[in-house]
């Protein structure tokens, strides 16, 4: 299916979680630590999907951060969602394996926010998104995938940088969104898909070859 054609059905659809949602691989490790912007205040709710309380955010955090030991080394469903949940960051957790979607606007990423998390082999930011910070997926090592929502309109210096094993990215925006500076620098991708009928690519963008499909 075309690209375009994804979207268009997405929006017809409506059913695209506008949570922040990841899975993690508890066999990798039992701990999932996420950081918090400690100046900035918070209405949200984690679900950690092992069955356990959810933990409320509300308020400004009495902590940096939130540690979550899972019930058990299975695979699980995280979804961060609410009104107002600022800034947090996942920096070096080796046990995200894929990201879902980056919510809606009620969370707004930091810079940095994945930074080094070396088991994520996949990424779609979702189209609620409209920019991806500086340095968010900087030393993701194991991604192998991404796909750049529709809505997003900037991607930040050093985005994608060094990861060496990104090897397929799709961007599902109608028009090309403005870059930082080696936004996608030594990734193995030669070629980036775009949707038939989107502007502002050419032929080259980011340093990879514009594939319209």
């Amino acid at each position: 299916m075309r690209l375009s054609s994804i979207i268009a059905s997405r929006h017809r659809s409506g059913s695209e979680s506008q949570d922040l949602e990841f899975t993690v691989d508890a066999s990798i490790s039992t701990t999932l630590t996420i950081n918090l912007e400690a100046s900035s205040s918070y209405s949200g709710t984690i679900n950690w999907g092992d069955g356990s309380a959810d933990t409320a955010l509300s308020g400004f955090p009495t902590s940096s951060s939130i540690s979550h030991t899972f019930t058990s080394s299975n695979i699980f469903q995280v979804k961060i969602s609410g009104a107002a949940v600022p800034h947090v960051r996942f920096e070096n957790q080796t046990n995200i394996i894929s990201l879902q979607g980056m919510g809606d606007i009620g969370l707004l990423l930091s810079v940095n926010m994945f930074k080094a998390c070396t088991g994520m082999a996949s990424v779609k930011t979702g189209s609620y998104i409209t920019s991806i910070d500086d340095f968010t997926f900087f030393q993701c090592s194991g991604m192998t995938s991404a796909i750049i929502g529709s809505g997003v309109t900037y991607m930040g210096t050093s985005a994608f940088n060094q990861c060496p094993s990104l090897s397929s990215i799709s961007c599902l925006a109608m028009s090309a969104p403005g870059l930082g500076y080696h936004t996608f620098y030594g990734v193995p991708a030669t070629t980036i898909q775009v949707p038939v009928g989107a502007t502002g690519y050419g032929t080259t963008y980011g340093g990879l070859t514009v594939v319209y499909v």
